[in-house]
């Protein structure tokens, strides 16, 4: 009875992955093409929260509407992970 019940769980815990991944697939096309384009730009913007405002624009325009805070931390953990410094 125990290997029924296991099985269960794992199909349980494949769907609901499947169901977070597809909830989140929106978030992170925008914070990639975010991040992505703001490293090839970073010098023109003197702080995070600059780069933002330009970014919540430029989204809105690709039909992405994100808060200028979730934007900015995006922007902020991909500069740490990429090690820049302001």
């Amino acid at each position: 009875m125990s290997g029924i019940n296991k099985k269960e769980e794992i199909k349980k815990v494949e769907m609901l992955k499947k169901a977070t991944d597809s909830r989140h697939k929106k978030n992170r096309a925008a914070k990639m093409l975010v991040c992505q384009d703001w490293f090839e730009k970073k010098s023109i913007y003197k702080t995070a929260m600059e780069a933002a405002g330009y970014y919540k624009t430029w989204l809105e325009s690709k039909s992405y509407v994100y808060e200028l805070i979730t934007i900015r931390n995006w922007i902020l953990l991909y500069a740490k992970e990429k090690g820049v410094r302001w």
